[in-house]
């Protein structure tokens, strides 16, 4: 009997099942559906499969689970393409990855033979995380320099990173980036920016902004720049954004007292994000003293999941601190589902948050 490997793959349709975009092809999976239509069919015709037909079968399978297997590693998920930066995320997180991220991203870029390639992209107000490939001419070797070498940079300049005809962006970055086979033409890159609170310019705002790379340089420990590819690639990632996630909370009322001044600071605004916590208090105005704080704080500062687990910290961004006043946020180590937060630890009070 002679098979045809689209028959064999009839028992996979299935009308009940969603169609995402997202890869969660299995491999394994489709072995198990192709030997049992060869099994079912073998019942049927009662008698085996010819040697000859069953090689050819055999080939036609391995094709087929080579060319998942080659799909599987261009459609990574979010959980996945953003590991480096975030680690291992649950389910409930992977879910607000996915609707945090960015609906329709730039255009790929060539310039003097290199082509670089946004692949995702994730954003709130402050933060925005974006991942590209970057693949150079055939023949171009790549590899990560070595800690004692220096690190890879995008500019040879700092600040020519972000800039928009409508106003100014303050901004920092940290860079990640990712070579999983060295030697070759090819690596990854994933951009975080870090945005000033309270600012005009925000990342989901609607506004054009022009992400800029000028060259790929090697910074020497010496601060030397050695440029390892040559070109200019403009992305435009102001004016495509997801939905907004953020809730306000109740502050009206709370104070608390800063452990090391004995200032009694009053919460003015909070709000939290899938990205990070963002915050405004007010003081008596005060005047720094050596060996103290810049400014007043409440003290310790966490935000509390509903399974008593804390979400990690680990920075602050941009925000301003006066003699009467702080501005700004603390962003997370990995984004979180708002809906799983308990409250607000905030010096000795608790904020509920939901």
């Amino acid at each position: 009997m002679e098979y045809r490997i689209v028959d064999l793959l009839d028992c996979i349709q299935d009308s009940d099942v969603p169609i995402r975009t997202e890869n969660h092809a299995s491999a394994t999976k489709i072995k198990e559906l192709t030997m049992e239509k060869i099994n079912t069919e073998n019942r049927k015709n009662k008698r085996p499969v010819r040697k000859a037909a069953r090689v050819a079968l055999i080939a036609a399978v391995i094709v087929l689970l080579l060319s998942v297997t080659a799909f599987a590693a261009n459609e990574l998920r979010l959980a996945d393409l953003f590991r480096e930066v975030f680690g291992q995320v649950s389910e409930s997180q992977e879910e607000v990855m996915e609707e945090i991220s960015v609906p329709e991203l730039p255009e790929a870029v060539t310039s003097q033979g290199t082509t670089i390639t946004p692949v995702a992209a994730i954003v709130d107000e402050y933060m925005y995380y974006i991942r590209f490939q970057i693949e150079a001419p055939e023949g171009t070797v790549l590899n990560l320099p070595a800690p004692e070498e220096g690190a890879l940079q995008i500019c040879g300049q700092p600040g020519n990173l972000l800039r928009s005809d409508a106003y100014l962006i303050p901004y920092s970055t940290e860079l990640s980036w990712i070579d999983n086979s060295p030697g070759d033409n090819r690596f990854d890159l994933i951009i975080q920016i870090i945005g000033q609170y309270g600012g005009e310019a925000k990342f989901n705002d609607g506004v054009s902004k022009t992400l800029k790379i000028d060259g790929i340089w090697v910074q020497s420990l010496s601060q030397n720049f050695n440029k390892i590819l040559d070109g200019v690639w403009k992305f435009e990632i102001g004016t495509v954004y997801p939905q907004v996630i953020k809730k306000e909370l109740d502050t009206a009322g709370i104070t608390t007292v800063c452990p090391d001044t004995g200032y009694t600071v009053k919460l003015d605004r909070m709000s939290i994000s899938p990205l990070c916590l963002s915050r405004e208090y007010s003081y008596e105005e005060y005047q720094a003293a050596s060996g103290m704080p810049d400014a007043p704080g409440p003290g310790y500062t966490a935000v509390v999941m509903k399974d008593g687990s804390e979400a990690e910290i680990v920075g602050i961004g941009m925000g301003t601190s006066g003699k009467t006043a702080t501005k700004g946020y603390y962003y997370f180590a990995a984004p979180i589902d708002i809906d799983q937060v308990a409250y607000i630890q905030w010096g000795d009070l608790q904020i509920p948050v939901n």
